[in-house]
């Protein structure tokens, strides 16, 4: 069961899953980061056409959290037929969902919406893509988000990574071990 104010999208929801990116990628963004590059990877990777296709996708999840009729985070996470780790990642356990996405807007950090957020990819995670693990990265400046991970039972386990228009951004690596579904 869902915790309270999450679903899975649907269809409908991808206008305003896409304002919602918009909204929240820059916050993951290190200081300094060109507002050029954040404008870039929006418009290249949270557009109506991905979001689409990840809504459609059987071996994606895409989860919302709704507060009065309103989204106010979400989360996308790829099962492991699409996105593995690699081995310099330090992912211990597969099959490994990729937690790509996991975002709330600024108004409602640390309030109410990620922790349900997280709770609900851990049981799809086990009870659709079939994972024993889920990983993810955020930036090495993130701290935030850091913290959120190690509360929800995440551990860094490696770096990479990660092209944001022209620039190349050092990345933490967390995984978080499932309990067989």
């Amino acid at each position: 069961m869902m915790p309270a104010g999450v679903r899975f999208a649907t269809p409908e929801d991808v206008p305003a899953l896409v304002a919602l990116a918009a909204a929240t990628f820059p916050l993951a963004c290190p200081p300094g980061t060109d507002p050029a590059d954040i404008a870039e990877f929006i418009a290249t990777n949270l557009t109506v056409d991905e979001f689409a296709a990840h809504v459609a996708s059987p071996t994606r999840v895409v989860l919302v959290h709704e507060t009065g009729g309103v989204l106010d985070g979400y989360v996308l996470m790829f099962g492991a037929s699409e996105v593995r780790p690699e081995p310099s990642f330090g992912v211990t356990r597969e099959p490994s969902a990729y937690l790509s996405k996991c975002y709330v807007l600024p108004g409602v950090l640390g309030g109410s919406v990620a922790g349900p957020l997280m709770d609900a990819a851990k049981q799809a995670a086990v009870g659709v893509l079939g994972a024993g693990s889920i990983w993810l990265n955020t930036n090495v400046a993130n701290e935030r988000a850091a913290r959120f991970y190690r509360k929800h039972g995440f551990q860094r386990v490696g770096g990479k990574q990660m092209q944001v228009g022209a620039a190349l951004m050092d990345d933490d690596v967390f995984e978080v071990l499932l309990p067989a579904g």
